[in-house]
């Protein structure tokens, strides 16, 4: 689980410096990244994802 909390990180870090960059104080779109994915990861690790 480590690992794939790693790689939801990275990508929302990832995303999150693109907006920053480019579209500073607009729609934070990277939320489309951050919340389906951390959700599904919240449920597993919650519910017996294996570790």
């Amino acid at each position: 689980m480590k690992g794939a909390w790693g790689a939801w990180a990275s990508a929302v870090a990832v995303t999150s410096v693109i907006w920053l960059l480019t579209d500073f104080g607009g729609y934070f779109w990277p939320m489309w990244v951050a919340g389906p994915w951390g959700a599904l990861l919240l449920v597993s690790t919650i519910f017996g994802g294996k570790k």
